[in-house]
């Protein structure tokens, strides 16, 4: 994830350039911008249930507002947007921002109302939904995951994409652990 947090900075944020993470938050949303020398704007999860605040989200966008870093299900609260939760936020987004859903803990999730993302990535070029394999899978250490997004966003970060940027242990790796279904189930279950 701090791989593809670096790439959606270099891809789409620059000096002066701004983004919005709700604290607390992936600490990369909030370190990783400032080295091209784009802005942060914090906004603080809900004092009542410790949601991501979509209003106050909406009330920071201004003209140069990029990317929006959402983690849903958010670490350490366990908090997410509903389905339609996102679905009425991406209606209130401009198009030229990209909405960044950081689902690494979706597998953890056994809600009815919840969703990766994956249906908005479908209807919108502007969203991107990330994974890790860091999470379900036990392989931080491995730097794996993967995003799923529109032709358009996958054009932008191969330009600035490493030629060799997953190694081959790594990719072996990921791999095997798909094919462990017995430690999926108990890694949800646990």
């Amino acid at each position: 994830t701090k791989t593809k947090c670096s790439r959606i900075v270099h891809a789409f944020l620059g000096e002066g350039l701004e983004c919005i993470a709700c604290n607390p938050a992936f600490l990369p949303y909030i370190s990783f911008p400032t080295k091209v020398g784009a802005i942060i704007r914090d906004v603080p999860l809900l004092d009542h249930d410790y949601n991501l605040d979509i209003d106050g989200i909406v009330k920071n966008i201004n003209d140069n507002t990029r990317v929006i870093w959402l983690c849903s299900p958010n670490n350490p609260t366990g908090t997410y947007l509903s389905k339609n939760e996102l679905n009425e936020f991406i209606l209130k987004l401009p198009k030229r921002i990209l909405l960044v859903i950081d689902a690494a803990y979706a597998e953890y999730v056994r809600k009815k109302d919840y969703t990766s993302g994956e249906n908005l990535v479908r209807k919108n070029k502007n969203v991107i939904m990330t994974r890790t394999f860091s999470k379900i899978y036990g392989l931080a250490g491995q730097r794996l995951g993967w995003a799923y997004c529109s032709k358009y966003v996958a054009d932008i970060f191969n330009k600035v994409r490493l030629p060799f940027n997953i190694n081959m242990i790594a990719i072996e790796a990921g791999v095997i652990a798909m094919k462990d279904k017995n430690f999926y189930v108990k890694s949800v279950k646990h």
